[in-house]
């Protein structure tokens, strides 16, 4: 095994430590500031077709910040990857923040790599 496979067991660690983090930031923040988000919803292009209340911010905070805490400690990795593209996809289509395509690609980069503990070998 040469130092390039070694190196490479770490990449879902670096990867999803800083995604978790971003997803328990922005979650505890709709709890924070929920009319931040309820802004970006009603400007979207979508907004008739989600409810504007602040109870859809409220579960939109609790399953991010859930997600968040399921990257950070490893949680059914793979499946909370996917979850997290999933959020990061409907972020991308109802708010159009183009720096999202790149947290949904390293989900997709964590869902793919899995939960291999890099620290075992």
């Amino acid at each position: 095994m040469n130092n390039l496979d070694r190196l490479r067991r770490f990449i879902p660690v670096v990867l999803r430590i800083p995604l978790g983090l971003i997803f328990v930031f922005f979650g505890v923040e709709k709890f924070l500031a929920p009319a931040a988000t309820l802004v970006i919803i009603q400007a979207s292009m979508f907004a008739s077709l989600f409810p504007a209340s602040s109870w859809v911010i409220y579960v939109i905070g609790i399953v991010e910040t859930i997600v968040g805490i399921g990257l950070i400690y490893n949680i059914q990795l793979r499946k909370t990857a996917i979850l997290a593209a999933v959020l990061l996809l409907n972020i991308l289509i109802i708010a159009q923040i183009p720096q999202d395509f790149i947290l949904f690609c390293v989900a997709i980069v964590i869902a793919l790599l899995g939960n291999e503990n890099p620290w075992k070998k």
